[in-house]
């Protein structure tokens, strides 16, 4: 809840209107689409792409597990993840709103996964949000992460 309030504050901060904001829409769009190919990627390349992407100060907030706070613990949480068994995932954009600092995407994410020691493959779905903090030459970088499991 505190992330939410501090995102909801250097939005309000910067100035909710489009008014003189010099965004590119089709740029971040064509990017936000990009790191979640990479994300998509579950080989040691696309972890790699994927982190080039990712703020520093990223946190993420999993559905029934405490938050991961910097990009160190994210990866060791991706890494974890990926010894316990096989995903396949696809990120899906469903809407996206562009500031001059930041970037909210809303979204979800559809795969399976397979359990290392089990032949059953389970079937998931997560709604997601992503905020991106726009860098100094406009790349977007992952900042914060929220995502539920459907029940």
């Amino acid at each position: 809840m505190q992330n939410i309030i501090i995102i909801l504050l250097c939005l309000f901060t910067m100035g909710c209107s489009s008014t003189g904001l010099k965004v590119d829409l089709d740029s971040d769009k064509s990017q936000v689409l990009e790191i979640f190919s990479a994300a998509d990627n579950q080989t040691a390349q696309g972890l790699v792409t994927y982190l080039e992407n990712v703020d520093e100060n990223i946190v993420l907030m999993p559905h029934n597990h405490p938050a991961v706070i910097g990009k160190s613990a994210y990866e060791q949480h991706i890494i974890q993840n990926w010894q316990g068994g096989t995903t396949i995932i696809k990120h899906e954009l469903i809407e996206m709103t562009s500031f001059k600092d930041v970037v909210i995407a809303r979204g979800r994410a559809i795969g399976t996964f397979r359990p290392n020691d089990s032949q059953d493959v389970f079937a998931f779905e997560t709604k997601n949000m992503f905020v991106f903090k726009r860098d100094a030459r406009g790349n977007l970088k992952v900042w914060q992460i929220i995502f539920n499991m459907q029940p």
